[in-house]
């Protein structure tokens, strides 16, 4: 029986067209409206999951990884070594920049559902030099990384100089402080930065 893989990106067009490319290569393809739903069940599933906004790095920190029974491949716009760290280690088992061929995408599908590898050398290499990621503060929601970058903002940083001393380019740095505002329930960086120092966390 072929492996289901479920297609999830903000744009309908996109997604019916990476249902369809997979359709026609053979494949078991849909782009389910409940992804937690259609996840449940037994058997091994792949998802093709678009890394675009804090929601969509949320959404991919809470689905089930670790295991066999779901495969996450992360497509991202831009997919450097960096990004395709910072997509590992948030839970996806492999990366695809999301402007690849279709016959890229076949491929990493196909191998996403017979267990096989899907990530550059690279990619292992620096998953490896950087371990299992930062340690949590004592109350486990901020890292060393995350509180610093809120200490960075706090004293004038600019989230270009916050990108240049993290390593990361200016748009993934703009991601990750929206995904941290969300994590602190924080509607903009103000707010954000009152809820850390209410908090003590910086």
């Amino acid at each position: 029986m072929p492996v289901p893989i479920a297609v999830h990106d903000p744009l309908p067009l996109f997604r019916r067209g990476v249902v369809t490319t997979l359709r026609d290569a053979g494949l078991h393809a849909d782009s389910p409206d409940d992804l937690g739903a259609w996840i449940d069940g037994s058997g091994r599933k792949v998802v093709l999951l678009t890394l675009d906004s804090p929601e969509d790095w949320r959404l991919l920190r809470k689905l089930p990884h670790g295991g066999h029974h779901v495969v996450v491949i992360a497509l991202v716009e831009d997919a450097d070594v960096r990004t395709s760290v910072q997509a590992v280690l948030a839970g996806a088992d492999g990366v695809l920049p999301r402007g690849c061929t279709p016959q890229a995408l076949c491929d990493a599908a196909l191998r996403a559902s017979d267990g096989v590898g899907l990530l550059p050398i690279s990619v292992v290499r620096a998953i490896a030099h950087e371990g299992p990621g930062p340690a949590r503060r004592g109350d486990g929601t901020l890292t060393d990384g995350e509180a610093g970058w809120l200490r960075g903002l706090s004293q004038g940083l600019t989230v270009r100089q916050l990108a240049e001393r993290a390593g990361y380019s200016e748009r993934m740095m703009y991601r990750l402080l929206g995904d941290l505002y969300g994590h602190l329930r924080a509607k903009n960086r103000t707010e954000a930065l009152m809820r850390a120092h209410d908090q003590g966390l910086i």
